[in-house]
């Protein structure tokens, strides 16, 4: 996007899917002899008292809770251990909404078209403050099709 929030002129954008990913820090996922807690904590994130709503222009098209609705379709498994054998066992913990695979998507049917310098934005809401130790991000993808108009 040339402009935050909004498709350039003479270009369209055509949504089917809707992704919402945890990104937690790289040291909450993976600690050296002891527990990994950016799993339980980001899941807990993911379930509690958050729903995502989806707008173009000032039209609602999407609003779902949990997050857990909206798969990342990608990515590792929920929780992983290195062998025992190792000098130093490495527990992590990935946080993962949904079956790894891009077949596990949020399906918008019909898609969604977006048209040229139309707004759009996708936002995620909590009801209440949700408390975490770890620190991450959350990112949410619109996969789809961009459509340039023929000139």
């Amino acid at each position: 996007m040339v402009v935050g929030g909004q498709l350039a002129g003479g270009e369209g954008m055509v949504v089917r899917n809707i992704r919402v990913v945890p990104i937690p820090a790289a040291a909450d996922a993976f600690v050296a002899n002891g527990p990994a807690v950016a799993l339980t904590q980001w899941y807990a994130v993911l379930l509690t008292n958050a729903w995502l709503e989806f707008t173009v222009g000032d039209k609602l098209y999407s609003r779902g809770a949990p997050l857990t609705l909206y798969p990342a379709g990608s990515g590792l498994g929920a929780q992983i251990t290195a062998s025992a054998a190792a000098v130093t066992t490495t527990n992590a913990a990935i946080v993962q909404n949904g079956d790894p695979s891009n077949r596990a998507l949020y399906e918008l049917d019909p898609p969604i078209y977006v048209p040229a310098t139309r707004n759009l934005a996708v936002t995620l809401n909590w009801r209440a403050l949700q408390t975490v130790t770890t620190a991450g991000r959350l990112g949410v993808y619109l996969d789809g099709w961009k459509v340039r108009l023929v000139q």
